[in-house]
C-alpha cells in the first residue's frame, strides 16, 4: 500500500533533484535497487519470521519509518520552483478531457 504513494513520489521529484542530462542514469540505478529488494526482502522476511517474534518485527518496521521521516524532514532538501503559469490550471477539466480521449481510442 505505501508502495502506491512512495514510488510515484519519488519518482515525480526526481527532475527537481538531479541534472536532466543523469535522469536516465538515476532512473535505472532506482529500478536495479527495486528490482533486488523484490527479490531479498521477501527472503529477509521468511527469515525474520522463522526466527524472531512478530512484535519485534513490526517494531523494526516502526523504526525504520520513523528514520525515514526524520531522514525527509531533516536532510533531504527538494527545491521549489515557482513556475509562472500563463492560465489558470482546471483540473476536473482535464480529467474529463483525458476520459473523452480515452473514450476515441479503439481498443
Amino acid at each position: 500500500m505505501g508502495q502506491a504513494v512512495h514510488q510515484p513520489a519519488v519518482l515525480a521529484a526526481y527532475p527537481s533533484l538531479f541534472p536532466k542530462e543523469s535522469l536516465i542514469k538515476v532512473q535505472g540505478i532506482f529500478q536495479a535497487i527495486q528490482s533486488g529488494a523484490q527479490v531479498i526482502v521477501p527472503l529477509f522476511a521468511a527469515l525474520l519470521l522463522a526466527t524472531v517474534p512478530l512484535e519485534w518485527i513490526m517494531m523494526i518496521d516502526v523504526i525504520t519509518a520513523v528514520i525515514a521521516v526524520i531522514m525527509l524532514i531533516f536532510f533531504i532538501q527538494i527545491p521549489h520552483e515557482k513556475k509562472p503559469t500563463e492560465e489558470p490550471v482546471h483540473y476536473f477539466g482535464d480529467i474529463k478531457k483525458g476520459f473523452l480521449e480515452s473514450k476515441k481510442q479503439p481498443n
